[in-house]
């Protein structure tokens, strides 16, 4: 079998790129939670929710229809938007503690569509759970890539 240092080198780039594409593809769905939600509460608010529960968050539907005031409830529901475009920024920029924070709070959420029996629902969002973990789960093997050249690197140095 022959090396080829460039055909290696090469093969390290593609799966980088894989890898940073996975954990792309992850933190984006923190933008989409926070856009669905967004777009569920706009339809809540005007009095007329045709998708029940399947999109955004359960914890800011189930405000919006026990709220009493619109301001409140659109507050309510920006806030918690503004906290999921957040962390999916943070998840772009490699901070794993925003995929995991982020997989918590909406597997509590997924709670709700078990409470309310919307099986729908939660099929929904253990999907948006798998596509979170993909994304945690490339950052966990690009970190250990990086972590495996920095240690042969230093080990190669000493030589």
């Amino acid at each position: 079998m022959d090396f080829n240092p460039s055909t290696e080198v090469n093969e390290a780039t593609l799966e980088r790129l894989r890898l940073d594409h996975r954990l792309n593809v992850g933190a984006s769905w923190f933008f989409w939670i926070a856009g669905l939600t967004l777009i569920s509460s706009m339809i809540a608010n005007l009095g007329n929710q045709p998708f029940g529960f399947i999109i955004g968050l359960g914890i800011t539907q189930l405000a919006d229809n026990l709220g009493n005031s619109v301001v409140v409830n659109l507050g309510f529901d920006l806030l918690l938007a503004g906290l999921f475009f957040f962390l999916g920024r943070k998840a772009r920029k490699t901070q794993g503690w925003a995929f995991i924070l982020g997989i918590i709070l909406y597997g509590l959420d997924s709670l709700i569509f078990i409470a309310v029996q919307d099986y729908v629902g939660l099929i929904f969002h253990a999907f948006v759970l798998l596509g979170l973990l993909g994304g945690l789960q490339a950052l966990n093997q690009m970190q250990s890539i990086i972590s495996e050249s920095s240690s042969s690197t230093a080990y190669e140095g000493s030589s």
